[in-house]
């Protein structure tokens, strides 16, 4: 007899000119794989409140966690990923962490009118 393991959670992270909806398209073939599936959603106005918000979102499904993230993600996932639930990270497109730092540090000069729509 085989004993039945769960499939991990995962939590997508996305860019900074995208939202959770970016992976819309493969939230719904993951899930019907039997993964337990959501993507992060964050305002972009803090690393730190960007941060929290994966962190929150970690805690709204069941562990074992694959975080993924692209782009300015890598940096989220990187901060948030740090506890033991999580299983793994997975960069897609990311920046490199000292690139990704000074992306961070510009999101505090763009003001929300500023921001591209």
């Amino acid at each position: 007899m085989k004993s039945q393991q769960a499939k991990p959670s995962i939590v997508f992270a996305h860019g900074i000119w995208a939202d959770g909806s970016s992976f819309s398209k493969v939230i719904p073939t993951l899930q019907a794989e039997g993964h337990q599936v959501i993507a992060a959603q964050y305002g972009l106005d803090t690393l730190a409140g960007d941060v929290a918000a994966v962190r929150s979102a970690l805690g709204r499904v069941s562990s074992p966690v694959i975080l993924v993230g692209h782009s300015y993600g890598e940096t989220l996932i990187t901060a948030a990923g740090t506890g033991l639930r999580v299983a793994g990270l997975v960069y897609i497109a990311a920046l490199e962490s000292k690139s990704s730092a000074v992306v961070a540090k510009g999101i505090a000069r763009v003001t929300p009118t500023s921001r591209p729509l």
